[in-house]
């Protein structure tokens, strides 16, 4: 999370915590550019969050972990 703060991420819910911050990638377009996930620190109206592949590699590369289930 520590590239998460550094990069002045913020929700009503908090400032992102030193804990794990999960979220769940419910779908990729077609040409997977583009990820379709619930992230339980956005407000219920915006969801699910639309991020684009660049998006979520400058702000979660080196600290994600996949689960498939």
């Amino acid at each position: 999370m520590v590239l998460a703060r550094l990069r002045k991420m913020r929700s009503p819910y908090g400032d992102l915590d030193r804990g794990l911050h999960a979220i769940v990638i419910v779908a990729v377009d077609g040409v997977g550019k583009m990820l379709v996930a619930i992230d339980p620190y956005f407000p219920r109206e915006f969801q699910p969050v639309n991020v684009s592949r660049d998006d979520f590699v400058a702000v979660w590369s080196g600290e994600v972990e996949f689960v498939e289930l």
